[in-house]
């Protein structure tokens, strides 16, 4: 899978986001839309997808691969503690 993200993907994340939906929901969508939903699976992929369509400095954004929704057993970043560090962002 590519890491250049696809426009009509980010679109949608956009899209979302323009809506109101969460830094939460959007990753969760981000995943679907992609394929990588599975535990652990697709945290490269948020964190790329995360940081370009959303201009979030990729040092920051790296912080996606803890979030606990990935699946990970040791990921320890809340969904309250996601919409709190990138919510300003989308």
């Amino acid at each position: 899978m590519s890491l250049s993200p696809k426009p009509e993907i980010q679109a949608e994340m956009r899209s979302l986001a323009n809506s109101g939906a969460s830094v939460v929901e959007i990753a969760q969508h981000l995943r679907r839309a992609l394929g990588v939903d599975g535990p652990g699976q697709g945290w490269i992929i948020v964190i790329t997808y995360m940081a370009k369509t959303f201009d979030i400095p990729l040092l920051k954004a790296s912080a996606f691969g803890t979030w606990v929704g990935l699946g990970y057993n040791d990921g320890w970043m809340t969904d309250v503690d996601l919409q709190r560090a990138f919510g300003h962002f989308v």
